[in-house]
């Protein structure tokens, strides 16, 4: 087998174990066999209906998906996962931008969608599959051909489309074989949508592991206590958000997961009172906090929360650690010129596990420019846009994003700094916008905050002692749960479309606020 296609490693398993389950998916499990046959014809499929063209995936947590990801890889393709409740406009736009030739979907496509693409492979023609023989051998690809290509959003509104070669996936992989060690042995969830690059640590990890891959039910992802503790679940991987949820639901209850043995976070700051909380639900956990954009392929640092727990200055979160091997890091400022150690600036990357850039030649140009280091020369980085620091012992802390920094009265002010304070005085979870906006400058901070016993006086009182009076929001909003992207990152933007379209109670101001 060619070892730089990604399905050879799951294929292994798959010839040595073939009883053993791969998916465990609403109770239904599916062997490693089973997998194997059905992503083998799907290959077939993609092969016979096109020499050539990227296959977009349009499918959600089923057998389907999953099959399909494997056999575009067993294809030698390109994939391009496609949001189910994009508009479809916007489906259109990844299928064209994407270069998306081939379709395989679990479920109706919109005709407009099914026109723009060759063929799709959907529950309507599915048993065509019936009569192909599975492709034997992986077609050979080479590390610099593009795996997968990622949308996310952009600052312009157009989504950037992130092209992500094999060889920066495989040294992902190989980085988290070494760092994890899962085996057969281990349950492992699948958290993450496949429109979230998080995912392929969830199924390429866990797979080419020969693990069982256990698909958490959309209902229960935020909350998702009594999965874990029914499908005995080893390894857990999710963004910290989570475990908020489940504090504020009583299922982080002292020593409730005996089976939980490791758990990874990703994708947002990991408070110091959620890891905690954790450790006293699993007492035998290892917790790992990692950082990585799209752009470097997954994640790129990590830090294990162990004591003594490294905890970012001021802002009650574990730093994000150190690089992988192949990968450096590094802090610049505006003009791209690196800094020394203890001074804040745009955390800048580069490396084995480098995106090849976007469909745009400019913004690929002024994302991933050639810079010269003081010790590396001349070599390729890409600019995050997050603001960060390396600590005396060369670890990094994450001080929020760049484009998260606003002004007020002439003071710059970081939203994350924020939120830090008032989830601290308030003991529960916030998200502040800038709002309102005036003449394209904000005059002032909105916080919603989750319902709980904090009280507007006790929380204003507690941050006029902490922060400038500029940094206390005017109004504090209490919702019963914050709103989450599909990405299950907190969606802020929804938060100031309630503003714009003026839903949120003009009364719910600090007079209305809970305990008042």
């Amino acid at each position: 087998m060619n070892p730089s296609n990604l399905s050879a490693s799951f294929l292994g398993n798959a010839r040595v174990a073939p009883q053993r389950v791969a998916l465990s998916i609403g109770g239904q499990t599916t062997s490693y066999g089973e997998l194997a046959i059905l992503a083998g014809r799907i290959a077939a499929w993609l092969l016979r209906a096109s020499s050539d063209g990227n296959v977009g995936i349009f499918a959600h947590r089923s057998v389907t998906a999953y099959a399909g990801l494997l056999g575009a890889c067993m294809a030698g393709r390109t994939w391009v996962p496609i949001g189910l409740d994009l508009p479809v406009e916007r489906q259109l736009e990844v299928v064209q931008r994407g270069g998306v030739r081939l379709l395989i979907a679990d479920r109706a496509v919109d005709p407009r969608v099914s026109e723009a693409v060759l063929a799709v492979l959907s529950p309507d023609n599915l048993s065509e599959l019936d009569a192909l023989a599975p492709l034997g051998e992986p077609r050979p690809v080479s590390s610099s051909s593009v795996a997968y290509v990622m949308f996310t959003s952009g600052t312009t509104g157009k989504p950037k489309a992130v092209k992500v070669p094999v060889g920066a996936l495989q040294h992902f992989l190989a980085c988290m074989r070494e760092r994890f060690r899962i085996g057969p042995q281990d349950r492992v969830s699948q958290f993450y949508e496949l429109t979230f690059d998080l995912s392929n640590f969830d199924i390429f990890h866990t797979l080419q592991s020969g693990a069982a891959l256990h698909v958490v039910p959309e209902a229960e992802r935020m909350a998702p206590g009594r999965f874990i503790k029914e499908e005995k679940l080893t390894v857990w991987s999710s963004v910290p958000s989570v475990l908020a949820f489940m504090a504020r639901t009583k299922q982080l209850n002292p020593g409730v997961f005996p089976h939980l043995r490791l758990a990874m976070f990703c994708g947002e700051p990991l408070p110091v009172s959620s890891v905690e909380a954790l450790q006293a639900a699993a007492p035998s956990i290892e917790i790992d906090n990692q950082y990585g954009p799209t752009e470097a392929t997954v994640s790129c640092t990590g830090e294990w929360a162990r004591p003594p727990l490294r905890v970012t200055p001021g802002r009650g979160i574990v730093s994000i650690g150190k690089p992988y091997p192949g990968t450096r890091v590094a802090i610049v400022d505006s003009e791209g010129h690196f800094l020394p150690r203890g001074e804040r600036g745009e955390l800048a990357l580069a490396g084995a596990q480098l995106a090849l850039g976007y469909d745009s030649d400019e913004l690929t140009a002024r994302r991933f420019p050639t810079l010269v280091h003081p010790l590396h020369g001349s070599e390729r980085w890409y600019l995050t846009g997050d603001l960060a620091f390396e600590d005396e012992d060369g670890c990094f802390h994450h001080l929020g994003r760049l484009d998260h920094q606003v002004k007020l009265v002439g003071h710059r002010v970081e939203l994350e700094e924020v939120e830090t304070h008032l989830r601290e005085v308030s003991g529960t979870q916030t998200v502040v916008v800038p709002w309102p906006i005036r003449d394209g400058v904000a005059t002032g901070l909105v916080a919603f905050m989750v319902e709980g016993s904090w009280t507007a006086p006790g929380v204003r009182s507690a941050m006029g002692a902490r922060v400038p009076a500029y940094m206390v929001p005017k109004r504090l909003v209490p919702l019963p749960s914050l709103p989450v992207a599909p990405n299950g990152k907190l969606d802020r933007k929804a938060l100031t479309l309630l503003l714009e379209q003026e839903k949120v109670d003009s009364q719910s101001d600090l007079s209305a606020a809970p305990g008042e």
